[in-house]
């Protein structure tokens, strides 16, 4: 019987589930490797090399991802936070795995993408979510069951949206099949979307045409849904965070300062910046 008196009230400090995609480059797994004892499920194979002391293990199947994160449930270890980059990596090798499953093949062993194999009736992209599926009961098995933070890392691209009341736009997604996107993020406590702002400026008079863009050099981690892009967050953070160049924990930190669970962590192990991980100093 529950005491109605006593409801649970404040900050739970539950781990968070966390996708973050943008752009090759911009700096998601540096961002990613912020928090002390962060280890890697390292798909991409592309790992800057300022993070080359961040733990990691290389990774080839789904089926050695479901291996760790088990390991990660049921054995004891110092990891705080996972990251798995990328799922956009892990997609390509989940394509093959599942045409080899269904035998999708043609006899030169490439994938058949077309209409007698992958690409018929979207049967390929359910049969993708499908596995997708397994990795997010895993991951939030590992968050309920441990209390570890998890976070995705994804590359980024245009899809576009036909709305029934206006024209058709644009929009930055997850570069991942629409069925797997829903899967993962219906159940992500925040999805963040990391982008340079970009003007475009046009000569006076100029009605049509292109224009001359100008970017700036501090990124920004988009954490509220707009009709550019795919984002939310569960704990009431503002529409972006500037993540300064050069210094990517002061982008960090401000993104931490809004979710209770890296409180504690950073109150035990000190400033990543100056004491942990390799990245730390060479990002200052």
């Amino acid at each position: 019987m529950f005491d109605l008196n006593k409801p649970q009230v404040g900050a739970t400090g539950v781990a968070p589930y966390t996708i973050l995609y943008g752009q090759n480059g911009i700096g998601k797994s540096t961002f990613a490797a912020m928090p002390p004892n962060t280890l890697f499920l390292d798909v991409e194979k592309g790992m800057p090399e300022m993070l080359r002391n961040i733990p990691r293990f290389q990774i080839e199947t789904l089926a050695q991802i479901r291996q760790l994160l088990q390991q990660l449930r049921e054995q004891q270890h110092p990891y705080h936070h996972v990251v798995i980059d990328s799922v956009s990596a892990l997609n390509q090798k989940l394509t093959t795995e599942v045409c080899v499953e269904q035998k999708w093949q043609l006899p030169d062993g490439r994938n058949n993408m077309g209409e007698h194999g992958f690409g018929a009736f979207g049967r390929g992209d359910k049969v993708i979510a499908e596995k997708y599926a397994y990795i997010n009961d895993d991951i939030l098995k590992l968050k309920e069951q441990r209390n570890i933070a998890v976070t995705l890392l994804g590359h980024v691209r245009q899809v576009k949206i036909k709305p029934p009341d206006t024209d058709e736009y644009a929009r930055y997604d997850v570069m991942l099949p629409p069925q797997a996107i829903e899967v993962l993020t219906q159940r992500a406590d925040i999805v963040g979307f990391m982008s340079y702002p970009v003007t475009v400026v046009k000569k006076e008079g100029q009605r049509s045409g292109p224009g001359k863009a100008i970017g700036e050099d501090d990124a920004r981690l988009y954490l509220q849904n707009a009709a550019t892009h795919n984002a939310k967050n569960r704990y009431g953070m503002p529409p972006y965070i500037v993540i300064p160049q050069g210094n990517p924990y002061a982008g960090f930190a401000q993104f931490a300062s809004h979710i209770p669970y890296f409180a504690p962590i950073f109150a035990q192990h000190g400033n990543p910046n100056v004491q942990h991980n390799g990245a730390m100093a060479v990002a200052q």
